[in-house]
């Protein structure tokens, strides 16, 4: 951090919680998450929810959670989202199947959140996801399988995957397989800008096009990458996700 930041943003400062008792935090989900037993979430997120999930809304989305713990979240999101949703989720735990409630739009599938075919067959079944969201074991290793099992094809165009709790990346106990978050942080920021190592502006004037380009798939389907306290968020390209285009009026 040091190396990018200068001394007024990496002296050490006083940062106290301001809100203990959960008071200032009034959306919606946060209204419906506490009215059922059972869940455990960090403050921060209640309000990313409403940033990241709100416009799926009433639109019969789909979301498949990675981790369902005692079933708060699946019957909060059922509700949050609206009549018609769907809402998925996986857990290692064979108790979790009780939670499993198709008349009411939920559904519970049990599995390895690191088993590639497990999770594609629950894509293929099910999906596509408008939200993917991981809350599962939080192993560095199983949050990168997962979203290379569930990302290209199985979560919609347009979709946002969100994954949990990526401070584990800096504890060791959850460290596994070489590489963590922050390695897939540097790899997404990579990927939405190594067009430019290939190109320069007089490849992609207006005047230039339409001509196509050849990408790696990821800077083609990562169409943004919002990093938030102990969480990433990736959204996946839609039909407006084009390549770049410099438009130069000149006079």
């Amino acid at each position: 951090m040091q190396q990018c930041f200068g001394s007024p943003l990496t002296q050490r400062v006083d940062w106290r919680h301001g809100d203990p008792d959960f008071r200032e935090v009034d959306g919606d989900f946060y209204k419906i998450w506490s009215s059922h037993p059972g869940g455990h979430k960090k403050y921060s997120y209640f309000r990313q929810y409403e940033r990241l999930f709100g416009e799926y809304r009433n639109k019969k989305a789909r979301i498949l959670e990675i981790g369902v713990y005692r079933g708060a979240t699946l019957k909060t999101w059922t509700e949050y989202l609206g009549a018609g949703s769907k809402v998925i989720g996986i857990d290692i735990n064979p108790e979790c199947e009780k939670y499993h409630a198709p008349d009411e739009g939920r559904y519970v599938f049990i599995g390895d959140q690191s088993d590639a075919d497990f999770l594609q067959g629950v894509g293929r079944r099910m999906g596509p996801f408008d939200i993917i969201l991981d809350d599962g074991s939080h192993r560095t290793d199983h949050q990168l399988k997962s979203f290379n099992a569930l990302f290209v094809d199985h979560l919609a165009k347009g979709g946002v995957y969100f994954i949990e709790d990526t401070n584990t990346s800096l504890w060791p106990k959850y460290r596994e397989g070489g590489l963590d978050m922050f390695d897939f942080i540097e790899a997404a920021a990579a990927a939405t800008h190594v067009f430019y190592d290939e190109h320069t502006y007089t490849d992609y004037r207006r005047s230039e096009h339409p001509r196509p380009f050849m990408v790696y798939n990821a800077t083609k389907l990562i169409e943004e990458v919002r990093i938030v306290d102990a969480g990433i968020a990736v959204f996946k390209g839609g039909a407006q996700h084009h390549p770049p285009l410099v438009d130069h009026r000149i006079g």
